[in-house]
């Protein structure tokens, strides 16, 4: 692997500008990488970020405007009119 990636042009050598080029373009690899990276303050805030599931905020209503079954239309309160 190390010569797959250092030797460009093949010979079973890696000259110094070889290797040069291989280590910038590992460089620019990571610099990609790292510009996602993300660094936590705490562990509840990279929970947060890990598990996106988020709760509603007021009623199940908010979400969803009609009952997903017909035995929960009853007590199902929507300010939409329902058809």
């Amino acid at each position: 692997m190390f010569m797959e990636e250092f030797d460009l042009n093949h010979d079973g050598r890696v000259t110094l500008n070889e290797f040069k080029a291989a280590l910038t373009r590992i460089r620019s690899k990571m610099n990609e990488k790292a510009s996602q990276a993300r660094e936590y303050t705490s562990a509840n805030a990279m929970r947060a970020d890990r598990v996106k599931h988020k709760r509603m905020g007021v009623n199940v209503t908010e979400k969803y405007k009609l009952p997903m079954t017909s035995a929960q239309r009853t007590g199902f309160y929507v300010n939409d009119q329902q058809q």
